[in-house]
């Protein structure tokens, strides 16, 4: 259980930073000028995402850790968002 834990804090620290990031990337898009707005999909894909994949990890790890213990699903989520992650960076870069 101690690793699965480990694993989906990681998870849920590395999600929240990209929600972090992607949150300035959104503000800063105003700094354009006047009358420049982010468009709802670049909200969704910097901001909306991001935070919903660290509430699915951080509400998967207290039904995990509260009601039953499943340390092999709960590591196999976090590992899988982790995962996730690395072509996430690649679009979110504008890739190669």
């Amino acid at each position: 259980m101690r690793a699965a834990n480990i694993t989906t804090g990681i998870a849920i620290f590395l999600w929240l930073c990209m929600f972090l990031i992607g949150r300035d990337l959104a503000y800063g898009v105003y700094s354009h000028g006047v009358g420049v707005f982010p468009s709802a999909r670049q909200i969704d894909y910097y901001v909306v995402f991001p935070l919903g994949i660290a509430a699915f990890l951080a509400s998967v790890g207290w039904i995990s850790n509260t009601f039953r213990r499943w340390p092999a699903l709960q590591l196999s989520i976090s590992m899988l968002s982790i995962i996730i992650l690395l072509p996430y960076l690649l679009v979110y870069t504008g890739g190669v």
